[in-house]
Parts: C-alpha cells; structure tokens; sequence
C-alpha cells in the first residue's frame, strides 16, 4: 500500500466542504460545520495546570513516547488568542500507543459551556500522529444539540510555545445529527399532520 501524500489543511476542509453540502442533498439530518481552537497547557506546574502526565511509562530505545498517559481539562475559545471567546472545555485522555512515532490514543469530550451549544457534548476519538500536519478524528457521538452524532474533525497545529509550554490547535468539525433528534431530545412524532 502506497503511503498517503499529504495535503495541506486547506486542501483537506475544501474537499470536507464538498463532501458535506453533496451528503445534504440526500440526507434530512442536521449538517453543523464549527471551528474551534484548544488552548493547551502542558505541564502541572504554574498557574494553569491543564495537561498532565499521569503515566510515564520508560519504554527503552523510543522516541515515540509510548505508554505516556496525559490526562487533559483544556479550554476550548472562538479564536486561536488567548482572549478569545471561551466557548468550553476539551476533558478526557491521551495514550501515547505507537512504538515507532509520538501517535495518540484518543478520548476526549468537548464540552461546550457558552455559547450556541451551550450544554452540548461532542466526543471525539481516534488516533493522532502529532507530526502530522493534518489530523482526522472521529466524532464518536455527542449529547444536546449533538445527540447520537457522528463526524470528524480536522485537526491541526496553529501554534506552540515550547518556552512557556503551550500550544493552540485548530480543530475543523462536520457534524452530522440524525434527522429524528430536536436538539436536547425525540421529535414527538405523534403529532405529524
């Protein structure tokens, strides 16, 4: 199998775009496209602990970080600054589970609260080689607005401080909620005229 050439993060979010608006045309679900950016914090220490390794694992002869587990609680803003909107939190945990390149083994909830999904959870899932430039994830379900939803994210690097241990990541989101689901719950669909 040939290795995949890698595109840019434009290229990728172009070809979700259309993707996406040709899956409209023959779907009835709800179709959301959100941006987010992650503000990363890497170390307990100093005033905003976010990121923490809660297993470091001393694997011989890698570089690859295996068997690191961080346990993460990031802020989740509107715009890659630091004073941007806080639209919510991105909790869960990282497993560093490749041998042979720094690879994640994801489980994470974004957590939005403020804003238009206000209340709303997406989870996101999967695997990411963080050398890459783009990222694609899973969107594993969701409650609220994202009730039994399913999609994938972009992910990518927007920026790093590696002096003051911090970063910012650019996630792109297709969203896709069943047609049945109101939001926060059923359509009652006993009052269909």
């Amino acid at each position: 199998m040939a290795a995949a050439t890698p595109v840019s993060l434009t290229e990728m979010i172009q070809s979700m775009d259309k993707h996406f608006e040709a899956l409209k045309q023959y779907n009835n679900s709800t179709f959301t496209k959100i941006q987010v950016y992650i503000q990363g914090y890497f170390t307990a220490s100093g005033s905003h602990p976010q990121t923490i390794h809660s297993l470091a694992a001393a694997v011989p002869n890698t570089s690859s970080s295996f068997g690191q587990i961080l346990v993460i609680d990031n802020i989740v803003t509107s715009g890659p600054e630091l004073d941007s909107s806080v639209l919510g939190r991105y909790q869960g945990s990282n497993t560093f589970a490749d041998l042979s390149q720094p690879a994640l083994a994801m489980n994470m909830n974004m957590v939005f609260t403020s804003g238009d999904y206000k209340g709303s959870i997406i989870t996101v899932v999967g695997r990411q080689a963080v050398n890459e430039e783009v990222r694609v994830l899973t969107i594993a379900g969701g409650t609220g607005a994202f009730m039994l939803a399913q999609g994938i994210v972009l992910a990518s690097n927007h920026s790093k401080d590696t002096v003051n241990n911090t970063g910012t990541w650019s996630y792109v989101m297709y969203i896709v909620t069943p047609a049945m689901m109101n939001g926060y719950g059923f359509v009652d669909t006993t009052k269909v005229e």
